[in-house]
């Protein structure tokens, strides 16, 4: 884990030395979430799938970079400098990227 901040934004990111996340399943779980009124927690082994749903709604930009069999990188970014009012209204970044 690591973290830091610039001054504009506070930013954390959490790696594994794995990279067996799959971009699809982060998307999949994203749209479930986002097309229900509440979340839908799946049971099943491995997770609820509203983990990366909650992330996003905690912050101004995610990006999941994957180096597959090698390594997943998640990082988020919050916006510092601005209320939290104005937080609801501002548009979310999300950024996946794959090296295979």
């Amino acid at each position: 884990v690591q973290y830091g901040s610039d001054g504009r934004y506070f930013g954390i990111s959490c790696r594994d030395h794995f990279g067996v996340l799959k971009a699809q399943t982060v998307i999949q779980y994203l749209r479930k979430c986002f097309s229900q009124n509440e979340y839908k927690v799946d049971s099943k082994q491995g997770g609820g799938g509203v983990g990366f749903f909650m992330i996003f709604q905690s912050i101004s930009q995610l990006v999941i970079n994957i180096d597959v069999g090698k390594m997943t990188e998640t990082m988020g970014l919050i916006d510092i400098r601005a209320m939290y009012r104005d937080t609801k209204s501002k548009s979310k970044s999300f950024n996946i990227f794959l090296k295979e």
